[in-house]
């Protein structure tokens, strides 16, 4: 969300983070490797192809959860998944099912079965600058320098990173980088 903030150059973005969960429906319970969290705008980003529910909307409530085609047979068979809900082991609230999805394709980066809001998590929110959870994802203005861009992320490493490595290591950003450590 800082990226957004600060970066007027940022249209969307949309952080991801996986994990393993236990996901139970009913009597089915399953150890499911693929759950994936997101922003709401992963969906915008990324040209998934949705084959129910809204994929502007699916992920703009924090119990919302979006699954593909084959998760979707395995707890629900022939029912229509959309409204029913499932319980991922991370979260205290059940997760709604709000949308479908086709399965990823072999030569995609992502290949998840579940993609939740990453709202879910109370760490989404934390203004601890020092955690590699998250691979984010940016789309630019048109027009914009994507090199230019990069460049100017380092004005982020100085205001958020350098008082961190001050406060836990005792020295500025620029003894830490002599040092041969980077951020």
């Amino acid at each position: 969300p800082t990226l957004s903030e600060r970066y007027p150059e940022v249209e969307a973005y949309s952080r991801y983070w996986n994990f393993t969960s236990l996901v139970n429906y009913e009597e089915i319970s399953h150890m499911d490797e693929k759950v994936h969290l997101v922003d709401p705008g992963f969906l915008e980003i990324f040209s998934f192809p949705v084959i129910s529910g809204d994929p502007l909307e699916a992920l703009s409530n924090k119990s919302s959860i979006v699954i593909t085609a084959s998760e979707a047979r395995k707890y629900f068979g022939d029912e229509d998944p959309i409204g029913q809900s499932l319980k991922i082991e991370q979260d205290t609230n059940l997760s709604v099912i709000t949308g479908v999805m086709e399965d990823f394709p072999q030569n995609s980066h992502f290949h998840c079965k579940m993609i939740g809001s990453l709202s879910t998590l109370r760490e989404s929110r934390s203004t601890w600058w020092v955690d590699h959870n998250y691979h984010t994802y940016v789309v630019l203005k048109e027009g914009t320098d994507p090199e230019e861009f990069e460049a100017s992320l380092y004005d982020m490493v100085i205001t958020y990173m350098g008082p961190i490595v001050v406060q836990f290591l005792g020295i500025d950003l620029d003894q830490f980088e002599a040092a041969g450590h980077s951020y």
